[in-house]
């Protein structure tokens, strides 16, 4: 059974950005479609870096959506999850239970979360912090 750390309860009220993406989101005709417009807007406007979580250990804990929203650039992949997290789920074309957080490791020694989300019967891979690598849509960090 995987530890669901780094997991935070959704707020009700989120940074005013956010609701902006979000009205968006419920827009989309599809589950795909909001996915793939969540996942756009947070690779474009967050990156993630190699040894970052060692840097800014205790940025793993944030859970200030305003403060993640409108301060960070650089996310751990916790954090990034968080956020795709509370879009989908405010979307409401996702429920939690269909987004599922995974660990593997990268370079055999770093832990790494990311995110399988069931998308109308099939899983999908999500990593946020691997777009920043190159890893596309789909594909997640571990090796």
């Amino acid at each position: 059974m995987m530890l669901n750390i780094f997991i935070y309860k959704i707020p009700k009220k989120l940074p005013a950005g956010m609701e902006a993406v979000v009205a968006r989101l419920k827009r989309t005709k599809s589950k795909d479609k909001c996915l793939h417009l969540a996942y756009d807007v947070l690779t474009k406007r967050f990156t993630g870096k190699k040894f970052y979580f060692l840097r800014k250990p205790l940025e793993l804990l944030v859970t200030d959506l305003d403060l993640i929203w409108n301060k960070k650039k650089i996310l751990n992949c916790t954090v990034a999850n968080y956020l795709m997290r509370a879009l989908l789920i405010r979307s409401g074309k996702f429920k939690d239970k269909e987004i599922k957080s995974r660990w593997t490791l990268i370079w055999g020694i770093s832990v790494h979360q990311y995110l399988k989300i069931n998308v109308d019967g099939r899983t999908v891979n999500v990593d946020l912090w691997g777009a920043s690598e190159g890893l596309p849509l789909g594909r997640y960090a571990g090796f």
